[in-house]
């Protein structure tokens, strides 16, 4: 009887604290982006490809969960300060499309990241071997956008 009232307990305190975790990511406006993530081989073939979810708000709270091929998770979470970027904020930096939305193309040595000011958050990530960016290591592309 006692191992029946801790269960209900422990389900009941369970579903209030998951609850509550949801409501400060709907209050806040969450947004959701699934990504794919697909790795290359130096030859070109796909060596391996998952998903991932990430969730945030305007506050600059964020979670995200990597689904692996094979089943696994991975997860983790922060906060970052979001600026206040505009287009306007990168007048030297290329536009690309992308799920509808227009991108900023910024360049590193060795990556090309399309960054959605709008959003505070990367839409696209190019990862190259080298910095000649002749040949992608991976890739991680937003395929869909639910706010």
């Amino acid at each position: 009887m006692k191992k029946g009232i801790l269960i209900v307990t422990l389900v009941i305190v369970g579903s209030f604290s998951g609850g509550l975790a949801i409501r400060k990511y709907r209050q806040s406006g969450a947004i959701t982006i699934n990504y794919t993530l697909t790795e290359y081989n130096e030859d070109g073939k796909i060596s391996d490809s998952s998903k991932i979810v990430r969730i945030f708000n305007r506050q600059g709270e964020w979670s995200e969960t990597q689904i692996f091929a094979n089943g696994k998770l991975r997860t983790s979470n922060g906060k970052v300060t979001p600026r206040e970027d505009s287009l306007d904020s990168f007048p030297d930096s290329p536009r690309k499309e992308i799920l509808g939305r227009t991108v900023v193309v910024l360049f590193a040595r060795s990556s090309e990241a399309w960054y959605d000011p709008s959003l505070h958050d990367f839409l696209k990530n190019i990862l190259y071997t080298d910095e000649t960016r002749q040949t992608v290591r991976a890739v991680v592309e937003a395929v869909e956008i639910k706010n």
